[in-house]
């Protein structure tokens, strides 16, 4: 079983210990990878999240685990983070100034943001929680089939290139009980050509490493693929969905 993303204490927003997490993950046979926020913004309204890169690859190196980051962007701010030092590297949009309704004009302004930052970061792997805003919406409203050609066009953008998306399960667990993206999206996702597919907690706690995973490996086998992306021994390869 894996879990692709989770935060330990180099995130402004956890507390959790590497060497807590990484223990529970070799207790319970889970495949990780740490992936803390590094997000840069030049707004007033968000701040800088970082950390130490160095720092955290001695640390991370130390206990025989793959490098990630969720890097966030704010679409203005220019990057300076080599992001091509890391193992993994989630590409996410956390600021789209929404409207006050949390509702579909959010969501039109975040997939804007999203397709911006897909053609303007080159190192990254796969997108974080597509679908995002919608945790936000009062009544967790899916993204509208209107604003579905704008997502394929995102597809459209990383799939040639051999990029993904990840399926994020803390809205399976915490709230609505659907991953972020939603299975609608995963299936277009996988109608547009993606391959390159992992699953994640987004834990940011000890009790929620690896919640929810088995729930979206089925969602993933009953849209119709077979296999999840994971990396071994330094490269990224295919492994069967064996549930």
């Amino acid at each position: 079983m894996m879990d692709y993303h989770l935060h330990s204490e180099f995130s402004y927003d956890s507390k959790m210990k590497l060497e807590d997490l990484v223990e529970y993950a070799r207790e319970n046979s889970l495949d990780i990878i740490v992936t803390d926020h590094y997000d840069v913004s030049s707004s007033e309204k968000f701040k800088d999240h970082t950390f130490d890169v160095d720092q955290y690859e001695k640390r991370l190196r130390e206990l025989g685990i793959p490098m990630g980051v969720e890097f966030g962007w704010d679409c203005r701010t220019k990057i300076k983070l080599d992001l091509k030092r890391f193992d993994f590297v989630i590409l996410a949009i956390h600021e789209y100034d929404p409207p006050a309704d949390h509702g579909q004009k959010s969501y039109l302004a975040y997939l804007e943001k999203l397709l911006y930052a897909v053609e303007n970061v080159e190192d990254f792997h796969v997108i974080a929680h597509l679908d995002f805003p919608r945790r936000y919406n009062p009544h967790h409203e899916p993204f509208s089939k209107e604003l579905f050609p704008l997502i394929e066009e995102i597809f459209r953008k990383i799939v040639p290139d051999g990029k993904g998306i990840e399926v994020n399960t803390d809205p399976i667990y915490s709230s609505y009980g659907e991953p972020n993206p939603s299975p609608e999206i995963i299936k277009l996702f996988k109608e547009c050509g993606g391959e390159f597919i992992t699953v994640g907690s987004d834990a940011h706690e000890l009790k929620d490493v690896g919640k929810g995973v088995r729930s979206a490996l089925n969602i993933l086998k009953e849209v119709g693929f077979k296999y999840v992306s994971v990396f071994r021994n330094g490269r990224w390869e295919k492994e069967k969905i064996d549930l």
